[in-house]
């Protein structure tokens, strides 16, 4: 019983620790993707949002830097599904549901 306790206790107190972990990890690959989206590196960009968002699946923003990435590539398909995931973890951007709309 004591085992399981703190097995739990440990669990408890981990999880934390790995999702600050994950969310710092998305954000160090985000900004190194917009620092080569800036450059207008728009295919390598796509690599460190797609890594952003595999470490953070909550990172809207990662989802839609990943959707502009795409867009400036015209690949308005892999666009529009980043940009609806990143609707759905971020419903309240008027901005990317209009965008989200012209492009369906």
């Amino acid at each position: 019983m004591k085992k399981l306790m703190l097995l739990c206790l440990s669990i408890v107190l981990w999880a934390p620790t790995a999702v600050r972990a994950a969310n710092a990890q998305a954000q160090e690959f985000d900004e190194l993707g917009m620092s080569l989206y800036r450059q207008g590196l728009y295919a390598k960009a796509i690599v460190y949002f797609q890594n952003a968002v595999q470490a953070d699946s909550t990172d809207w923003q990662g989802y839609e830097n990943l959707g502009n990435a795409y867009f400036k590539i015209s690949d308005n398909a892999n666009a529009l599904s980043a940009y609806q995931k990143s609707l759905q973890i971020n419903p309240d951007n008027g901005t990317l549901e209009n965008i989200v709309q012209s492009l369906q």
